[in-house]
Order: C-alpha cells, then structure tokens, then sequence
C-alpha cells in the first residue's frame, strides 16, 4: 500500500523526462516560425496583386487578427499580442488604401473587437494596452 502514491507519480516522472530540454527547442522553433510569419506579412508586397487577390488577402490577415485578438486574457497576453498584430495591422492598412471600399467584409474583427471591450471594459490595465489595437482596427474595419 505505500507503493501507491510513487507508483501513481511514476508517470508524471516519465512525463518529465521524455520533455527534459527539448521544450524549450520547441518554445524557441515556434517563436521563429511566428517571427518570419509576421515579416512576411509586414513584407509583404501588394503590388502586382489584383482585387480579388487582394481582397483574399485581407480576409486572411482579418481572421488571423481575430484569432489573435481571442487568445487575451490578461495585461501580458494584450501586451504580446499588441506586439505581434502590429504588422498585420500595417498590411490591413496598405490594403485598404488599395481596395478603398472594397475591402471586403470584416465582421468577424468587429465582432472580436467588441467581445474585448466587453470582456474588459472594467480592467484599466487590459484597456490601456488593448484600447489602441482596438481603435485602429475600428477605424480600418469601418
């Protein structure tokens, strides 16, 4: 009977040791490839695009700013997310200038935004980092 409690430990143990150092390779392969996504979407070159291209492209970067926006929980997770939005941000912008009023439908963005401010709208700290994305997305999304 005292075996029991160590031998219901031995798989957290196993656990522990199939991940020793290589979560951290993980964290580090993942921060890179999230890197190079978002230069490639600061990067990137609108140009030699046709409308429905550039239409296709900002229903891209609107999901992928909502998604992003949806995984906010607290004033570290508006802080990096503010961070990582901002050249996706830019690109919405160019692409607007481009399409004028033919950017294509961004609902799904407004509604994110409005789910943020009603989830925070009593949390200054959120709101102080939160309050500009938000802004600059209403403004692009209008």
């Amino acid at each position: 009977m005292k075996l029991l409690p160590i031998l219901a430990l031995a798989p957290l143990a196993l656990v522990a040791l199939a991940c020793d150092g290589r979560d951290n390779d993980m964290l580090a392969e993942v921060e890179a490839a999230d890197k190079q996504a978002t230069e490639g979407v600061k990067d990137f070159d609108f140009s030699d695009m046709n409308v429905d291209a550039l239409k296709a492209k900002a229903n891209e970067i609107g999901d992928e700013l909502a998604n992003d926006l949806r995984n906010i929980s607290d004033r570290a997770s508006a802080e990096n997310v503010r961070r990582e939005v901002q050249p996706a941000l830019d690109a919405l912008s160019r692409l607007k200038d481009r399409l004028g009023d033919n950017l294509p439908d961004m609902s799904d963005v407004q509604r994110t935004v409005d789910d943020l401010e009603a989830r925070f709208a009593d949390n200054e700290e959120v709101r102080s980092v939160l309050d500009p994305v938000l802004e600059r997305l209403r403004n692009l999304t209008e």
